[in-house]
């Protein structure tokens, strides 16, 4: 007859494993999605049967019925352990290098003196717009207070820039799979060696996880544990428009508890049956709330049911059309608070390159530092391998290229690209700024 954590694992198996692969469905679709994207999908994906097979392996501890070979518990657990840690630490540090990257990007702009992109006038339209929309201009130095508005500096100058391949998924994705890989020898080695662990499925003792094996398993969570304070320390000045950051912190700092937890639990001399069920359950709990955050929680935000960590959008006095968005490019303040939004976004380059378009025509024509300008603004942020490219169109790209190097350069080779990076600023950037925390001062309740 089974017993009732039997039939709790009998219930939660099939549950656990059908919406693992409805999330990594939905995930997958939307990959492209920024909210996907700075998220590693591949990676992500990964982890959530990851995590699937820990939970299964854990479920059927709870039962009397079912008994899982010592063997099945070191390789799953210790493996898949090692693969969730890894995952926070490739995804803690991917932000990094992004964050960064994007506020040297604002930092290269702050060492020349430049004119304000936008007219001194606003229309009488505009005004009429603030006047009647209720909108409280937002104070600079409070937005400065949420992100670190960096120094000004040269690109080159930067550390992340100078070992951006480092910060690459490429990049990141070695070193991970190098790690597993030298897992995987130290547990082909405990396999070799430790009588507890042999492949026979009837060495199930109820005690498998007091042997020599798991010695291991504590040096390396105590090594993980320490790249995770690091990884918070370094990251206490990000942020960013998607919820990473906070969802990394909640992680990591679980996986510090849960790693201190187990590390202390693996120490003790003897360990009792019901110590190991309430391993068990702990971690199970441990990874549920990983999977939740680390899965299911950017699944939904794709999908538009998390907007600036709440549900549902915020009632605001910008709306998503033109008028808004032209008000906030012409808006000094409103614009200040757009380009700092665009830094936690990864976009910034976009509002750089507009701001810079606008300042080639305010050069006087007969002025002779015109063209240097012009072919500098395309050594900016047209050309392949410059430090602040923009995304445009193949064709717009051609066109412009086809003009420097033909030395053709005036005033309107820039036309296109402002109309192709306006409307990147407006589908994309724009959007997710009514929903920040940057805009929330600006909220008007009718």
């Amino acid at each position: 007859m089974l017993d009732a954590g039997a039939i709790a694992a009998a219930i939660i198996g099939p549950i656990w494993v059908i919406q693992s692969v409805v999330i990594a469905i939905m995930l997958w679709k939307r990959r492209h999605c920024e909210f996907i994207r700075y998220r590693s999908p591949k990676l992500t994906i990964l982890s959530i049967f990851t995590t699937c097979l820990i939970h299964m392996v854990l479920a059927l501890h709870w039962t009397n019925t079912y008994e899982v070979p010592c063997f099945v518990n070191m390789w799953v657990l210790q493996l898949g352990y090692y693969l969730v840690d890894w995952v926070i630490i490739v995804k803690s540090v991917r932000l990094l290098f992004i964050y960064n990257l994007s506020a040297a990007k604002l930092a290269t702009t702050l060492n020349a003196p430049a004119s304000p992109p936008w007219p001194k006038q606003i229309t009488q339209q505009k005004r009429d717009f603030l006047n009647h929309s209720e909108i409280e201009m937002p104070d600079i130095s409070s937005i400065s207070a949420v992100i670190t508005i960096p120094k000004p500096s040269d690109l080159s100058s930067n550390w992340y820039h100078r070992h951006k391949n480092l910060g690459t998924p490429k990049s990141l994705f070695r070193l991970m799979f190098g790690a597993l890989l030298v897992h995987l020898i130290v547990l082909v080695i405990q396999q070799a060696l430790g009588y507890s662990v042999s492949t026979s499925f009837y060495i199930t003792s109820d005690l498998c996880f007091d042997r020599w094996e798991w010695i291991s398993f504590q040096i390396f969570l105590g090594f993980y544990s320490c790249i995770f304070i690091t990884l918070l320390i370094q990251s206490k000045d990000i942020n960013d428009a998607y919820g990473i950051r906070l969802e990394l912190i909640i992680v990591t700092i679980e996986s510090l508890l849960f790693n201190g937890v187990f590390i202390v639990y693996f120490s003790v001399s003897r360990i009792s049956l019901s110590r190991e069920l309430a391993i068990s359950i702990g971690a199970f709990v441990f990874s549920s709330v990983y999977y939740f955050f680390m899965a299911i929680k950017p699944a939904l935000q794709a999908y538009g049911f998390f907007h600036g960590g709440s549900f549902g959008a915020q009632p605001q006095p910008l709306k998503l059309d033109n008028e808004s968005f032209e008000l906030v490019l012409n808006s000094p303040d409103l614009f200040q608070q757009f380009k700092l939004f665009a830094v936690k976004d990864f976009t910034v380059e976009n509002l750089l390159c507009y701001e810079q378009y606008q300042q080639l025509h305010q050069i006087p024509p007969e002025s002779g530092c015109l063209n240097n300008a012009l072919v500098k603004f395309f050594e900016t942020f047209v050309h392949v391998n410059s430090n602040l490219m923009v995304n445009l169109t193949s064709a717009t790209r051609h066109e412009i290229e086809d003009l420097v190097q033909r030395q053709e350069c005036h005033l309107g080779m820039y036309d296109s690209l402002y109309l192709e990076v306006k409307d990147l600023m407006f589908r994309n950037t724009f959007p997710r700024f009514l929903l920040s925390d940057e805009n929330s001062s600006n909220l008007y309740y009718p």
